[in-house]
């Protein structure tokens, strides 16, 4: 769960959704190059004590 920042005046939450779309939509997201791209995102996430809450790397 995301943490609901409290503020004097507000109450805020912040997410992102990131997509990533190759030029030309080629399927280069297949295979090993998916599971390494995710891995490395689920890396560099936990690094910064970010939190994922949903990653799909689709073809």
């Amino acid at each position: 769960m995301l943490e609901i920042i409290f503020d004097r005046n507000c109450v805020y939450q912040t997410a992102y959704h990131a997509v990533w779309c190759p030029k030309y939509r080629k399927s280069i997201l297949v295979g090993s190059i998916a599971a390494e791209t995710k891995r490395l995102i689920e890396t560099i996430c936990q690094g910064r004590q970010w939190p994922v809450l949903s990653l799909e790397v689709q073809p």
